[in-house]
Protein backbone atom coordinates (compact mmCIF):
# COMPACT_ATOMS: atom_id res chain seq x y z
CA UNK A 1 0.00 0.00 0.00
CA UNK A 2 1.57 3.53 -0.70
CA UNK A 3 2.22 6.27 1.56
CA UNK A 4 -0.41 8.21 -0.20
CA UNK A 5 -2.90 5.79 0.12
CA UNK A 6 -2.21 4.66 3.90
CA UNK A 7 -2.67 8.81 4.44
CA UNK A 8 -6.20 8.65 2.94
CA UNK A 9 -7.50 5.61 4.58
CA UNK A 10 -6.09 7.26 8.04
CA UNK A 11 -8.02 10.65 7.10
CA UNK A 12 -10.91 9.28 6.82
CA UNK A 13 -11.19 6.53 9.13
CA UNK A 14 -13.80 8.90 11.29
CA UNK A 15 -16.13 7.57 8.62
CA UNK A 16 -15.42 4.23 8.67
CA UNK A 17 -15.71 4.62 12.33
CA UNK A 18 -19.31 6.28 12.24
CA UNK A 19 -19.99 3.48 9.23
CA UNK A 20 -19.70 0.67 11.82
CA UNK A 21 -21.26 2.47 14.62
CA UNK A 22 -25.00 3.39 12.54
CA UNK A 23 -24.37 -0.31 11.56
CA UNK A 24 -24.41 -1.38 15.16
CA UNK A 25 -27.49 0.93 15.90
CA UNK A 26 -29.53 -0.18 12.72
CA UNK A 27 -28.82 -3.68 14.23
CA UNK A 28 -29.85 -3.23 17.75
CA UNK A 29 -32.43 -1.13 16.55
CA UNK A 30 -33.89 -4.35 14.31
CA UNK A 31 -33.21 -6.65 16.77
CA UNK A 32 -35.05 -4.62 19.31
CA UNK A 33 -38.11 -5.27 16.97
CA UNK A 34 -37.80 -8.90 16.67
CA UNK A 35 -37.07 -9.74 20.52
CA UNK A 36 -40.48 -7.63 21.25
CA UNK A 37 -42.28 -9.71 18.66
CA UNK A 38 -41.16 -13.03 19.94
CA UNK A 39 -41.03 -12.19 23.57
CA UNK A 40 -45.13 -11.25 22.71
CA UNK A 41 -45.34 -14.80 20.68
CA UNK A 42 -44.04 -16.88 23.64
CA UNK A 43 -46.05 -14.71 26.29
CA UNK A 44 -49.44 -16.19 24.26
CA UNK A 45 -48.13 -20.01 24.42
CA UNK A 46 -46.03 -19.24 28.19
CA UNK A 47 -48.17 -16.35 30.14
CA UNK A 48 -45.51 -17.03 33.20
CA UNK A 49 -43.29 -15.12 30.77
CA UNK A 50 -45.50 -11.61 31.16
CA UNK A 51 -45.79 -8.46 29.01
CA UNK A 52 -42.41 -7.58 27.06
CA UNK A 53 -39.91 -5.67 29.41
CA UNK A 54 -37.81 -2.97 27.50
CA UNK A 55 -34.67 -2.51 29.67
CA UNK A 56 -34.12 -6.65 28.99
CA UNK A 57 -35.28 -6.14 24.98
CA UNK A 58 -33.07 -3.00 24.86
CA UNK A 59 -30.05 -4.30 26.58
CA UNK A 60 -30.18 -7.64 24.38
CA UNK A 61 -30.24 -6.12 21.16
CA UNK A 62 -27.48 -3.15 22.24
CA UNK A 63 -24.88 -6.10 23.39
CA UNK A 64 -26.06 -8.12 19.67
CA UNK A 65 -25.82 -5.01 17.71
CA UNK A 66 -22.55 -3.66 19.25
CA UNK A 67 -21.25 -7.22 19.39
CA UNK A 68 -22.24 -7.77 15.69
CA UNK A 69 -20.29 -4.06 14.09
CA UNK A 70 -17.09 -5.62 16.12
CA UNK A 71 -17.39 -8.99 14.89
CA UNK A 72 -17.11 -7.24 11.24
CA UNK A 73 -14.95 -5.33 12.36
CA UNK A 74 -12.21 -7.50 12.98
CA UNK A 75 -12.67 -9.29 9.58
CA UNK A 76 -9.88 -7.81 7.65
CA UNK A 77 -11.92 -7.77 4.11
CA UNK A 78 -15.19 -6.20 5.38
CA UNK A 79 -13.28 -3.91 6.90
CA UNK A 80 -10.95 -3.50 3.87
CA UNK A 81 -13.80 -3.00 1.65
CA UNK A 82 -15.70 -0.53 4.03
CA UNK A 83 -12.41 1.58 4.09
CA UNK A 84 -12.49 1.27 0.40
CA UNK A 85 -16.10 2.67 -0.17
CA UNK A 86 -15.30 5.59 1.97
CA UNK A 87 -12.48 6.65 0.16
CA UNK A 88 -14.36 5.93 -3.32
CA UNK A 89 -17.43 8.28 -2.00
CA UNK A 90 -14.97 11.14 -0.81
CA UNK A 91 -14.15 11.44 -4.33
CA UNK A 92 -17.39 12.20 -5.26
CA UNK A 93 -18.25 15.67 -6.33
CA UNK A 94 -21.13 17.10 -4.51
CA UNK A 95 -23.38 19.90 -6.59
CA UNK A 96 -23.40 23.19 -4.72
CA UNK A 97 -26.54 24.65 -2.85
CA UNK A 98 -27.57 27.00 -5.74
CA UNK A 99 -27.55 24.06 -7.89
CA UNK A 100 -29.88 22.35 -5.70
CA UNK A 101 -32.09 24.89 -5.67
CA UNK A 102 -32.21 25.49 -9.37
CA UNK A 103 -32.72 21.89 -10.04
CA UNK A 104 -35.34 21.97 -7.10
CA UNK A 105 -37.39 24.37 -8.91
CA UNK A 106 -37.45 23.05 -12.61
CA UNK A 107 -38.53 19.91 -11.22
CA UNK A 108 -41.66 21.45 -8.82
CA UNK A 109 -42.40 23.82 -11.70
CA UNK A 110 -42.80 20.52 -14.07
CA UNK A 111 -45.22 18.75 -11.59
CA UNK A 112 -47.35 21.92 -10.98
CA UNK A 113 -47.21 21.84 -14.91
CA UNK A 114 -47.44 18.04 -15.63
CA UNK A 115 -50.44 17.89 -12.66
CA UNK A 116 -52.48 20.89 -14.49
CA UNK A 117 -51.83 19.50 -17.73
CA UNK A 118 -53.47 15.86 -16.42
CA UNK A 119 -55.84 17.10 -15.10
CA UNK A 120 -57.14 19.36 -17.41
CA UNK A 121 -56.63 16.42 -20.40
CA UNK A 122 -58.64 14.28 -17.82
CA UNK A 123 -61.69 17.10 -17.66
CA UNK A 124 -61.60 16.98 -21.09
CA UNK A 125 -61.69 13.50 -22.17
CA UNK A 126 -64.67 13.40 -19.06
CA UNK A 127 -66.34 15.79 -21.04
CA UNK A 128 -66.15 13.75 -24.26
CA UNK A 129 -67.05 10.64 -22.80
CA UNK A 130 -70.21 12.20 -21.58
CA UNK A 131 -71.19 13.96 -24.83
CA UNK A 132 -70.69 10.17 -26.28
CA UNK A 133 -72.57 8.17 -24.19
CA UNK A 134 -74.90 10.61 -23.09
CA UNK A 135 -74.28 10.58 -19.03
Amino acid sequence: MTSHRANQLIEFRRFVYAFYFAMAILIAFLLSKAERFVWEKLSLWKPILGEPRDEIIIFLAAILGGGTALYLWHRVEIRSMTEEMVSELSKVTWPKRQQVVNNTIVVAVTTIFATVFFALMDRFWSSMTDLVYGA
